[in-house]
């Protein structure tokens, strides 16, 4: 494993090197000066990279942090409990308690406590030391989208940047960042820069199988089904269940079949429509092909 540094004390993750460790007998990153957004199947190893990433920057494995804190104003659970419980004002509920929020809630606190304390501890630092303040910070984030609703999902890249920039003024950030949500990849879109970012895709290939770290090149999809069916989740199609999915796979065998019969046919018609929606547009090629076959649409 290596760590790279910048001239002046100024660190950055420039590349990580893995040898007969983790699930691939070797993996190499060279990671991109801002974003690094690493997807693939779950047992994979991309946790596993963002833990080596830490131990790379620290020399200390993650699960050897203190994983409890909390933010926000403090307020009492009930008479019985003393403890005074940061809390957080929603519109909907008023002042909520930090640990009666949403799992999704705590996580973004969670998020903004751990950037200011950072921002706290390392002003502290600079004022007992004599050093000057830091120009770059590292930010190591497994599976960003956990419990976000989809409309959290895609703003949580962008809402990382607006607070690392707003907490660190004038400092740069470099991110890595795992994620299984389209939706996450989607909204990189509009940002992304082949000179600050990149991708880097986690696969099992060839027979038998082995993990594969690969970068891939970033190329605008503009959905987020268009995302699923691409290399980062490798699903055959966008529909939402697995039914809906193996009919439509079993529709296109149909198609490209150059005489198939009436029965085989109207079995196939029989699964799409018990698991398709009236609204999917393959309806509109496969009622075509119905009718050539003598099928009532």
């Amino acid at each position: 494993m290596h760590r790279c540094g910048k001239t002046s004390g100024e660190q950055v993750l420039k590349r990580l090197t893995l040898e007969n460790v983790g699930p691939a007998p070797e993996m190499t990153l060279q990671l991109a000066p801002r974003f690094n957004l690493f997807t693939g199947d779950n047992g994979l190893g991309k946790s596993f990279l963002l833990d080596v990433a830490w131990w790379a920057l620290t020399r200390r494995w993650p699960q050897e942090v203190n994983p409890r804190m909390i933010s926000g104003l403090p307020a009492r659970l009930s008479l019985h409990d003393a403890r005074e419980i940061p809390s957080i004002v929603t519109h909907h509920a008023g002042a909520v308690p930090v640990l009666h929020a949403s799992a999704g809630v705590r996580r973004a606190v969670a998020l903004a406590y751990v950037l200011t304390w950072a921002r706290s501890e390392h002003q502290l630092a600079v004022e007992q030391t004599g050093r000057r303040s830091a120009r770059r910070a590292i930010v190591l984030f497994d599976e960003v989208e956990s419990h976000l609703h989809p409309r959290w999902q895609r703003s949580m890249l962008k809402s990382l940047q607006e607070a690392g920039s707003a907490i660190f003024a004038g400092v740069d950030f470099q991110y890595l960042v795992s994620t299984h949500s389209p939706l996450v990849l989607a909204s990189a879109e509009p940002w992304f820069d082949a000179e600050k970012d990149a991708w880097f895709d986690i696969d099992l290939v060839g027979d038998p199988p082995r993990v594969q770290l690969q970068r891939r090149p970033y190329v605008p999809l503009g959905t987020a089904g268009h995302w699923l069916t691409s290399e980062a989740f490798d699903l055959a199609t966008d529909r939402g269940s697995v039914e809906a999915e193996e009919a439509v796979l079993r529709a296109r065998e149909v198609l490209r079949e150059p005489e198939p019969g009436l029965d085989a046919v109207m079995e196939v018609d029989d699964g799409l429509r018990r698991t398709l929606p009236e609204l999917d547009p393959f309806w509109v090629r496969w009622n075509a092909f119905l009718e050539q076959c003598g099928g009532d649409p």
